[in-house]
Formats: C-alpha cells, sequence, structure tokens
C-alpha cells in the first residue's frame, strides 16, 4: 500500500493519459464552455447550476470521504467534476480500433485529428446521427442515484436508477436502440460494439491506477456508499437528449455545437 507518512506532502495528482474516441452521451443540463468556432467542450458547472445538484452531491460526497484518501491511499484518480457524464453507446476508440474489420485507416485518421474532423462530413458519424437515439428529442429521463459499485478493478462508478415508471419505458427504450445501432454499425465496418452486461447508466467517477490498490478499497465501498446516499437523496438529474461526443483523454470530451 502507497501511504503518504511526510508531513511535508500532502498528496499526489493525477495525470491523464491520452485515449482518444466518440461516444454517445446524454447531453447534461446546463451550459457548455465554447472551445472554439463550432465546438463545445463538456463542462458542468456543478457549483452554479441547480439541475446539476445530483452532480454536486456526487462532489461533496467524495469531499466527505477524503479525496485524498482515496488518492493516496488506494491510487483512485478521481475524475474532476466538471468532466461527469452519462455515456448511452461506446463507439470507436483507442482501445477497441484494432478490432475493426473494415475501414480501419478512416477511423485511425478521424482519433488522429480530432477535434477538428469532428467539423467535417463523416460518414460513420452520419450513420450514428440516423439513430433515433439522436434524432428522436420527445422524451425525459430521470435519473437518481443508486449504489456506488467497483468496476473489474478498473474504475468506481456512482450506478444510475430511472425515478420513475416513465422513465423506466423510456429507459427501455433507449436499450432497444442501443442494440439497433450497434448493430447497424457492426454490419457496415465489421466490429461488435454490444456488450456482454447489461446497460448500466452511470457516472464513472474515477479511475484505479492498478488492481492491488483497487482491491484494498473493496472494504471500504460499503462506508463510501452510505456516505454517498445521504448526500444524495432525494436528488435527480433529467436527461432530455443524446449527441455524439468525441474525446482525447478521460476529462475532455467536446461536440458541435449544432447537435443538441
Amino acid at each position: 500500500m502507497i501511504t503518504i507518512t511526510n508531513d511535508k506532502i500532502t498528496g499526489f495528482k493525477p495525470r491523464w493519459a491520452s485515449f482518444r474516441g466518440f461516444s454517445l452521451l446524454f447531453d447534461n443540463p446546463g451550459v457548455n464552455v465554447a472551445m472554439e468556432q463550432n465546438l463545445f467542450r463538456l463542462n458542468c458547472c456543478v457549483d452554479t447550476d441547480p439541475e446539476l445538484r445530483l452532480y454536486k452531491a456526487f462532489e461533496e460526497a467524495l469531499k466527505a470521504i477524503g479525496r485524498d484518501i482515496m488518492l493516496n491511499t488506494y491510487l483512485l484518480c478521481l475524475l474532476p467534476s466538471y468532466s461527469y457524464h452519462v455515456t448511452t453507446w461506446d463507439g470507436v476508440n483507442d482501445s477497441n480500433i484494432d478490432q475493426l474489420n473494415r475501414d480501419k485507416d478512416l477511423f485511425s485518421k478521424f482519433l488522429d485529428e480530432l477535434p477538428e474532423c469532428m467539423l467535417e462530413k463523416v460518414d460513420f458519424i452520419d450513420l450514428i446521427q440516423e439513430s433515433a437515439l439522436i434524432s428522436d428529442r420527445d422524451w425525459s429521463l430521470l435519473l437518481k442515484f443508486h449504489k456506488l459499485e467497483k468496476w473489474n478493478n478498473k474504475a468506481l462508478v456512482a450506478t444510475l436508477q430511472t425515478f420513475d415508471d416513465k422513465s423506466n419505458q423510456v429507459l427501455e427504450w433507449i436499450k432497444a436502440n442501443r442494440a439497433r445501432l450497434s448493430r447497424i454499425f457492426g454490419d457496415k465496418y465489421g466490429i461488435d460494439l454490444s456488450s456482454n452486461f447489461p446497460y448500466v447508466p452511470h457516472v464513472t467517477l474515477g479511475y484505479y491506477a492498478n488492481d492491488e490498490h483497487a482491491e484494498l478499497s473493496t472494504p471500504s465501498i460499503d462506508l463510501w456508499n452510505s456516505i454517498f446516499l445521504k448526500y444524495t437523496k432525494n436528488l435527480q438529474i433529467e436527461f432530455t437528449s443524446i449527441s455524439i461526443y468525441a474525446f482525447s483523454n478521460m476529462v475532455t470530451s467536446f461536440r458541435k455545437s449544432d447537435e443538441k
């Protein structure tokens, strides 16, 4: 276990590696910050936006647990709250691009040229935009905190559950269209983007630096979960649209300004 004992050192700071790709994300409530012409960076203003109170509660719960303890003791590198998001569907990224059976050069070029290529016409982006996940905006999904989970000794996530019966129906519609998009995309580009696990809406809070320290945190998860339940009681977040986002690392995501 790496534990800081020198009183002249307060902690470490994670450095985020390059990790490029694109996904469908629920558009967070609130306003994104312009990054450059026609591109918007995902930027949650949790301190000022009342629609992001659930995200703010996550931040407060982590502070109550002790962010330095989580990093210095368990090597859990927490993501900044401005980057919080809920993924709807995972696309192609640096970890799965080698699974492509066709047009690998096209996708490699896209990843190499992020973010400017988001403004260009790209066949696979057009294909994704035809999905009802993006084109249908006549829905509302209310989600609330469910529980903390440690996934594959890689990430600590806050799983979410639907707030009411109407949201249950919307979530089932989303799951069906995720599966349909994966089939269509896979048939055209020869990659299986379906998951062996059921879709669970979640916010990734941080990533563990290694398996050993992730295991060390296991006995603490129940306590952490009780703290999260206290801070998130009676809070929810509402999503009403989905867009294509590209990312260059785990804290930097962006979308075209005309997609929302």
